[in-house]
C-alpha cells in the first residue's frame, strides 16, 4: 500500500508540471480530434505475492510464473483540447506459465502424491484514461501522463477472474502529420496484491508495460 501512495503521488506531481508547462507554443494542427489504431509492446506481469516454494502453501501456490512477454491492442480516443484527452484501450497480455504441484488420480496412487504440472493463465486488460498533454515548444513532440480505471480479465484452468484497478502511465507523443501520430509509453496497473485463504482464487498480478501506439487522426 506504501508503495502505491508513493506511485500516485509521483504521477500527481508531474501531472502538475505537465500542466504548469502547458504555456507551450501552438502547433499548426488541429487540436481537437478523434482518433483510433493499434499497438504492441512488451509486458511484465509480476507473480511473486504468490509463487512459493515453501512446503506448507507449495500444494496450493505456484513453483514459479512466466508473465513476460509481448502485449497487441487497440486504441481510440478524442483530444478536446491542446491539453487534455480521454483514450480507451484493450489490450492482450502476454500468457503465463504457472508451474504447478499436481495431486494424482487419488485411486491409483497414495493420497499424498503430488506431480508437477504446467497450466497457462491469459489476461486481457481495458481501460479508460484520462490524459494530460504538454506540448513541447516549436516541436512536434509531447510529454503526457494518463491515469484512469482499468479492468483486468484473467482466464486460466483454475478460475476465472475480473477486477476493476486503477491504471497509471506516460509517455511521449509525436504528431506526424494531420493524419498520424505515434506515442511511445509506460504503463502500470496494480494487481490484487496479496490474498488470504486460497490464493489462487483471488489473485491478479501487477503489470508494468511499454508500448508502441501508431493512431489515424480523423
Amino acid at each position: 500500500m506504501e508503495n502505491m501512495i508513493i506511485k500516485i503521488f509521483k504521477i500527481l506531481l508531474l501531472s502538475i508540471a505537465l500542466i504548469s508547462s502547458c504555456a507551450a507554443d501552438e502547433q499548426n494542427f488541429s487540436n481537437h480530434f478523434f482518433y483510433a489504431g493499434g499497438m504492441f509492446g512488451n509486458a511484465n506481469e509480476n507473480w511473486s505475492d504468490v509463487v512459493s516454494t515453501d512446503p506448507l502453501t507449495q500444494k496450493t501456490n505456484p513453483l514459479s510464473a512466466d508473465g513476460n512477454g509481448i502485449l497487441f491492442g487497440l486504441d481510440a480516443g478524442y483530444q478536446f483540447s491542446p491539453h487534455f484527452a480521454i483514450e480507451g484501450e484493450m489490450i492482450s497480455l502476454p500468457s503465463t506459465k504457472l508451474v504447478f504441484y499436481q495431486k494424482l488420480d487419488p485411486y491409483k496412487t497414495p493420497d499424498n502424491m503430488y506431480n508437477v504440472g504446467v497450466v497457462n493463465a491469459s489476461m486481457v486488460f481495458a481501460a479508460v484514461e484520462f490524459k494530460v498533454i504538454a506540448p513541447l515548444p516549436n516541436s512536434k513532440f509531447s510529454l503526457f501522463v494518463d491515469a484512469g480505471p482499468g479492468y483486468v480479465y484473467m482466464d486460466y484452468p483454475i478460475t476465472n477472474i475480473g477486477i476493476i484497478v486503477p491504471t497509471f502511465g506516460g509517455g511521449l507523443l509525436y504528431r506526424i502529420n494531420d493524419h498520424w501520430q505515434a506515442e511511445g509509453a509506460f504503463q502500470y496497473a496494480p494487481g490484487t496484491g496479496k490474498s488470504v485463504g486460497d490464493p489462487m482464487y483471488f489473485f491478479v498480478p501487477e503489470t508494468y508495460a511499454g508500448t508502441f501506439k501508431l493512431d489515424y487522426i480523423f
